[in-house]
């Protein structure tokens, strides 16, 4: 029997083993369409978690980001004072790379949201 990794998904929970994510970057990357670049534009999270040792998953949003600068993510990363999220209709995918023979997960999530909504001060 043949398993195919494109068509197991799971949520970013269960590959990270966490309900909340530790934010450390958000990113404008550039929309590719067969391999080639598009105009069109899409933010991407990068999260981890202790329970997942510190490994990092980029999430494609279809959202809008966080409204945060790098900045003062960045202060707040070291001060242990971590930005904690959440995200609505989120997929992890499976697939193999073919250049390194490894395989690797790509994740998508509808939107990002602050874990429980918790109010604090993003500025």
């Amino acid at each position: 029997m043949v398993i195919d990794l494109g068509k197991i998904k799971l949520t970013i929970s269960q590959v990270l083993d966490a309900e909340k994510f530790i934010l450390l970057a958000q990113t404008e990357k550039t929309v590719y369409d067969d391999g080639k670049p598009t105009d069109k534009k899409q933010i991407v999270a990068t999260v981890t978690t202790a329970e997942s040792l510190f490994e990092k998953v980029d999430v494609k949003l279809d959202g809008v980001a966080l409204p945060i600068t790098d900045e003062v993510l960045k202060e707040r990363i070291e001060k242990f004072d971590f930005v904690y999220v959440s995200f609505e209709a989120d997929e992890v995918r499976f697939y193999r790379d073919f250049t390194s023979g490894q395989n690797k997960v790509t994740a998508k999530a509808k939107s990002i949201q602050l874990y429980n909504d918790a109010e604090i001060d993003l500025d």
